[in-house]
């Protein structure tokens, strides 16, 4: 069991988020496919934005509530390869498997007891993470029915 500090997991969740945006940026400078290259646009963007609202979040919580200590049972996964020469089935399973982490562990946090100050923030956090990773899933199915 490890106890990290909330404002150490906001940390931690805005690395990842920072390197999945790169990475889907990356691959829509990169890729041959059109329809890839679509749905990377519109990823990045809803990434880019997700990000400034967990930034936004963040500023509004007392020093109190990002000093909050919480239990973790594992540390985040690391991220899979980002699939090579990535179709746009293969590169949205990677990208909804990588935000499910992240769903996955605010999910965990908010259902602790003990919340604290930084209560509402993980609440929110969790319900926008969860509502981005079906927004996502929606997306991919948009553009798989091109």
């Amino acid at each position: 069991m490890e106890t990290r500090t909330f404002s150490a997991i906001l940390d931690e969740t805005l690395s990842r988020l920072e390197v999945l945006t790169n990475a889907v940026s990356a691959e829509q400078r990169i890729t041959r496919s059109a329809r890839v290259e679509l749905l990377a646009a519109a990823l990045t963007q809803q990434l880019e934005e997700l990000t400034a609202t967990i930034c936004r979040i963040r500023e509004r919580q007392s020093p109190r509530a990002l000093e909050r200590a919480f239990a973790l049972a594992d540390p985040l996964p690391a991220l899979a390869p980002v699939p090579e020469r990535a179709d746009s089935r293969a590169f949205t399973t990677w990208l909804l498997q990588a935000l499910g982490l992240l769903v996955t562990r605010f999910e965990l946090l908010a259902s602790q007891r003990r919340l604290g100050s930084a209560a509402a923030a993980v609440r929110e956090i969790a319900r926008l993470l969860s509502a981005q990773s079906r927004r996502f899933a929606l997306e991919a199915q948009r553009f798989e029915d091109l």
